[in-house]
């Protein structure tokens, strides 16, 4: 079950991984040759947003789903439980500021794909120390 789970995790890591690095490289190729322009807006936007937002989704469904299984079965305590607690409500926060980084995609595309690199370092770094809690609780 841990194999299985710093498999999806290392999966994961390396789908956001890619596809922020050919985003970034399709951006730097654009503003060189000043071509592609539609196209860098299409990989930014609200596409290419959602997919990313989608894996952390449902990565995040898997969590619940083993973390429901940890309490059934009495391995999950308060403690974990807070932890659990506080970083799903710092990523539930950040869910909120997504509207406004779409938004400002259109007028500035730099600084929306800049903050939204942000966040998803952000939220990667809360579901590495999620899967590290839910490892934590398995031994």
């Amino acid at each position: 079950m841990r194999e299985k789970l710093l498999v999806i995790i290392m999966l994961f890591f390396l789908v956001i991984g890619n596809s922020s690095a050919l985003a970034l490289e399709q951006k730097t190729k654009g503003e060189e040759t000043h071509e592609g322009r539609m196209m860098w807006s299409a990989m930014v936007g609200a596409g290419f947003f959602h997919d990313h937002m989608k894996s952390m989704i449902q990565h995040m469904s898997g969590m619940m789903k083993m973390m429901a299984k940890m309490m059934e079965s009495g391995k999950m305590n308060a403690e974990h439980m807070k932890r659990m607690s506080e970083m799903m409500q710092e990523m539930s926060s950040m869910m909120h500021e997504v509207p406004a980084i779409l938004g400002m995609m259109e007028k500035r595309p730099d600084t929306a794909m800049k903050d939204m690199g942000e966040m998803m370092k952000t939220m990667s770094g809360l579901m590495k120390m999620m899967g590290e809690t839910i490892e934590e609780m398995q031994k």
